[in-house]
Parts: structure tokens; sequence; C-alpha cells
């Protein structure tokens, strides 16, 4: 799937169905790969920028 198709399907989704599919992804994601990417930072940036999404 390219980046556009996924852009377009998770626009589809409401906020809580988002988040179940991220964290879902985000376990199937073997730690090392999420500590060598940065992936955990990367989260962790972008929750600081933009604060609580409620």
């Amino acid at each position: 799937m390219k980046v556009d198709e996924l852009r377009g399907i998770l626009g589809s989704y409401d906020l809580e169905t988002t988040r179940k599919l991220v964290v879902e992804m985000y376990k199937i994601i073997p730690k090392r790969l999420r500590e060598d990417s940065g992936l955990d930072e990367l989260v962790s940036t972008i929750a600081s920028e933009t604060g609580p999404v409620r």
C-alpha cells in the first residue's frame, strides 16, 4: 500500500479506531526496529508538539 492510500483510509476512521490501529501496528514492529528507527522518539516528539488529543 502506498502512503497516499494509507492516508485516505486513515482519514475515514474516527479517533478511537485510529488509536487502536496505531497501537496494534506498534505492537507488530519488533522492539529493536522501533529503537533503531527512532519510532519512539517520533511518537514522543509529536505528542509533545501537539499536546493531548481527546
